[in-house]
């Protein structure tokens, strides 16, 4: 111990510490870690269809946060010239390299998982996602009156040309685009671009038949483009969405105030560089290209999925009512309060703290305190502390 102890000491500035990287877990890869376990939940056969559905989605939605920041600082750096390794050896360039391939996989293995195991599992247990072609004569026509009634009239179709270039598309909103077939012979395939609505629920319900069934609604769309570009042969139509730069980078010598720099930074992500192009595994190399093209992305940034885009959308079905065979049981928190302490909560704190854990313990002591202080003539102010509301 003595002659490690010499040896270090004479090895390298006094105040100064070597970084040996094989200590060091790199960051980026180690969040990709957390999130294949909770991919693992998702995959687990023993827990039940619906949560195992619940787990799908926050691994998509773990993943677009991921890009937002992590993947957008990365970006940043790079383009800044950052050649600096990170603890574990890594530069940014070897950092993003490494998160692409794995990201790549991570996406392959959870579609596969959706589309080959998790929605047949669902559909056995009565709840399934059809393509409009699927349904009876009945369900088609009422799904069309659906998209006559209350998505056609918020579509708004983009064309886009050398005069109309490519539209400054929301972060993680879905889209459709389509290559129509040129106006007069010789002349290239035309591209436009419809927003797939936010404001609409992405699994339309369509009712009718035995247990539930969903459409998607980028199929009902889809279904409906007679309807918007009447006389126009659509060749073809995939679903596509961008992930930009949500990374804050608030400039605190610019004279601003905090809120003020916040808010140049929110208007900032409107337009801010694309750091992913999901689109669908069906749509031609040459659509592919040409949306990443314009989106100004190389191949290792385009992920094909084969199957909807988005799986967040999962929660549609999750939080769909009945189907309790198909959830874990819910937990009971245990109750804090004796009989009747509820109506007295400020004498049950004179006598001593309470401290409550949740979502483990009762929420019927916060409520009681807040209820009892509104009413309290001796109470100026009631202030809370929220966490991510």
């Amino acid at each position: 111990m003595n002659r490690r102890r010499a040896g270090a000491a004479g090895s390298r500035p006094k105040g100064k510490r070597e970084r040996t990287p094989d200590l060091f877990f790199n960051r980026e890869l180690s969040w990709l870690a957390f999130n294949e376990r909770v991919a693992e939940e998702a995959a687990d056969a023993s827990n039940p269809p619906l949560e195992r559905a619940k787990f799908a989605a926050i691994v998509a939605s773990n993943l677009d946060e991921f890009f937002m920041v992590r993947v957008a600082r990365l970006r940043n750096a790079i383009e800044e010239g950052d050649t600096d390794p990170d603890p574990s050896g890594l530069t940014p360039a070897q950092q993003l390299r490494e998160v692409s391939a794995r990201v790549h996989a991570m996406v392959d293995r959870l579609y596969g998982l959706v589309t080959s195991d998790l929605l047949p599992a669902l559909a056995a247990s009565g709840i399934r996602i059809a393509s409009p072609a699927d349904l009876d004569a009945v369900r088609r026509e009422a799904l069309a009156a659906y998209f006559r009634d209350d998505v056609l009239p918020v579509l708004t179709p983009l064309a886009v040309d050398t005069s109309r270039p490519f539209p400054m598309l929301s972060s993680l909103s879905v889209n459709l685009a389509l290559r129509l077939a040129p106006a007069e012979e010789g002349l290239a395939d035309r591209i436009a671009v419809v927003q797939v609505p936010s404001g609409l629920p992405r699994l339309v319900r369509v009712a009718g038949g035995e247990g539930v069934t969903f459409v998607v609604l980028d199929d009902v769309i889809r279904a409906g483009l007679d309807s918007l570009f009447p006389g126009q042969v659509v060749l073809e139509a995939a679903a596509f969405r961008l992930t930009r730069d949500s990374e804050l980078e608030l400039d605190d010598e610019g004279g601003q105030s905090y809120v003020e720099a916040l808010e140049v930074e929110l208007r900032r992500r409107r337009k801010s560089d694309v750091v992913r192009l999901e689109i669908d595994g069906s749509a031609s190399g040459v659509l592919a290209s040409l949306i990443a093209g314009l989106a100004g992305l190389d191949d290792e940034d385009v992920y094909r999925v084969p199957g909807f885009l988005d799986l967040h959308a999962l929660w549609g079905i999750v939080v769909v009512p009945g189907f309790e065979a198909l959830r874990d049981p819910g937990m009971k928190p245990v109750p804090v309060l004796g009989e009747g302490d509820a109506g007295r909560i400020f004498d049950v704190l004179d006598a001593g703290d309470l401290l409550v854990h949740h979502p483990y313990d009762g929420f019927e002591p916060v409520l009681a305190l807040v209820e009892q202080a509104a009413d309290d003539p001796d109470v100026l102010a009631i202030k809370q502390t929220l966490y991510r509301p």
